[in-house]
C-alpha cells in the first residue's frame, strides 16, 4: 500500500521550518527503529556443552569360591587359665613372674590367712564340745537304759535320754562339717596353678585387696598356639571343622605353619555379622607367642545353601565401588562408547562376604565388566562419562585390574 505523501515529507518542510534539524532527526529514528527490529529477530545461542564427568574405574574378574580366604587374627595359647582366689583377702605374697615357667600344683599366689585360721580353731572348739556333749549323752542313754530294765526309769525318762543322744550326734556330725568348711577357706588362701606352662599375666600385688574370682595370675598352657578370626556371614557357611588353613606370623617375618580348623561358630559374637572361626597349629611353634597379629588362610568349600555347588564363581569388586540406597546395593558398570567414553550404567547387586578392600558379589555384575570405583554416589543411571586412560583387557589372573583416570 502506497506511503501517503504527507507521511513521507518531513513534518518540518510541511511547515516551513528548517530541512536540515528535521532531516537528521528523521534519519536517527529510522535508525533505532533498524536496530529494534534486527534485536527482536536474532535467536538466542546456546550453552556450551558441559564436558563428561571423568571417571576412575576397574575391570573386574571372577574368582571360584574354591580359592582360600585370608583373615586376620590375633594368636592366643591352646589352652590358658585364670587363676583366681576362691575367698576374699589381702595378698600375702607373689611367687611368680611373667614369663616365669611353673609346674601343675605350684603355689602362685597366697592370702593373709589370719581370719580363716581363727574360724578353723572356733570350729575345732565347736567340734570338742559336740564330742563332749555327745558322750555326756550317750552315757545318760545307756544308763537310763538299764534303769527301764530294772523297772528303775519310765517309759518317757528312756525316749528322752534317747533322743538327747541323737541330738548330740546330729550336732557333732554339723561341727564337723564347719570344721571341714573352715580347713578349706584356709586353704583358698593358697592359690596353686591348675596346670603346667608359663605365666602370661600377674594382676595382683603384696598388699592388695582381692575379692572372689578376679583373676590374679593367667597361665599359658603348653599346647599348640590356636588364631580366632572373624568370618563374614556370607561365608561362614563354606567353612569346615577339619579343614586345613594355613597361618602367617609377621612379627616373625612371615613365617608360615600348617594350622587344622578347630571351632566354627553358630553365632555372631559382639552384635557383628562376623562369625569366630578357631584354628590350631599341627606344628611345634614355641616361638609364635599370645598376642602376635595373624593372617588366616581358610579355604571355602562348598556352601551349605541349597542349589550352590563347590565350583560356584563369584566376582570380586572393590568395597567402595558398592553404593547403597533406599532401592538397595548397586554399582556402575560402563558401557564404552569409543576409546575415551562411555555410559554408566546402573546395576542392583546381591553382595557376599568381604575379602579384605573387597568385596564379593553374588548376582549382578560379570567377569570383564568395567565398574566405576569412585564418585558414586554422583553419578546418574545412563549419564556419559570419560575413561581417562582407557580400560583395560581382561587378565587370566584372579581379582581386580585398575584401569586409568581420575576423578
Amino acid at each position: 500500500m502506497p506511503i501517503p505523501t504527507v507521511l513521507r515529507l518531513p513534518i518540518g518542510l510541511r511547515y516551513g521550518r528548517s530541512p536540515d534539524r528535521y532531516i537528521l532527526r528523521s534519519l536517527l529514528c529510522s535508525a533505532l527503529l533498524v536496530l529494534v527490529v534486527t534485536a527482536g529477530c536474532r535467536t538466542e545461542e546456546a550453552p556450551p556443552e558441559e564436558p563428561p564427568r571423568p571417571v576412575r574405574y576397574e575391570q573386574v574378574f571372577s574368582a571360584s569360591s574354591e580359592q582360600g580366604r585370608t583373615f586376620s587374627g590375633v594368636a592366643q595359647a591352646g589352652s590358658e587359665a585364670q587363676v583366681a582366689f576362691r575367698v576374699r583377702g589381702a595378698v600375702e605374697s607373689v611367687g611368680v613372674q611373667v614369663g616365669q615357667q611353673v609346674r601343675r600344683g605350684q603355689i602362685l599366689a597366697r592370702l593373709d590367712a589370719t581370719d580363716y585360721v581363727i574360724q578353723q580353731r572356733q570350729a575345732e572348739a565347736a567340734l570338742a564340745q559336740a564330742n563332749a556333749q555327745l558322750r555326756n549323752a550317750e552315757a545318760t542313754y545307756e544308763r537310763t537304759q538299764q534303769l527301764y530294765a530294772n523297772q528303775g526309769a519310765s517309759q518317757s525318762d528312756l525316749d528322752a535320754a534317747r533322743a538327747q543322744f541323737t541330738s548330740a550326734q546330729a550336732q557333732v556330725r554339723s561341727a564337723e562339717a564347719q570344721l571341714r568348711a573352715a580347713e578349706r577357706q584356709v586353704s583358698y588362701t593358697q592359690l596353686a596353678a591348675p596346670l603346667s606352662g608359663a605365666v602370661a599375666d600377674v594382676a595382683a600385688e603384696v598388699g592388695e585387696q582381692v575379692s572372689p574370682g578376679r583373676p590374679v595370675v593367667t597361665i599359658s598352657g603348653a599346647g599348640q598356639p590356636e588364631v580366632e578370626v572373624p568370618v563374614p556371614e556370607g561365608l561362614i557357611g563354606r567353612v569346615r571343622t577339619g579343614a586345613p588353613a594355613q597361618v602367617r606370623i609377621g612379627a616373625l617375618g612371615d613365617a608360615e605353619y600348617e594350622a587344622t580348623i578347630t571351632e566354627v561358630g553358630v553365632a555372631p559374637t559382639g552384635g557383628a555379622t562376623t562369625f569366630p572361626v578357631t584354628v590350631r597349629l599341627t606344628e611345634t611353634a614355641s616361638q609364635v607367642r599370645p598376642g602376635m597379629a595373624a593372617d588366616v588362610t581358610l579355604p571355602m568349600g562348598a556352601s551349605s545353601s541349597a542349589g550352590e555347588s563347590s565350583s560356584a564363581i563369584r566376582v570380586v569388586v572393590p568395597a567402595h565401588s558398592v553404593g547403597e540406597d533406599r532401592d538397595g546395593r548397586f554399582v556402575f558398570v560402563l558401557q564404552q562408547q569409543g576409546q575415551d567414553r562411555a555410559i554408566a550404567l546402573r546395576r542392583p547387586v546381591e553382595t557376599g562376604g568381604f575379602q579384605g578392600d573387597a568385596i564379593e558379589i553374588l548376582e549382578g555384575v560379570q567377569s570383564g565388566d568395567l565398574v566405576v570405583t569412585a564418585g558414586v554416589s554422583v553419578l546418574a543411571d545412563s549419564q556419559e562419562v570419560a575413561l581417562l586412560g582407557g580400560a583395560r583387557s581382561p587378565s587370566d589372573s584372579v581379582g581386580t585390574q585398575q584401569g586409568g583416570g581420575q576423578e
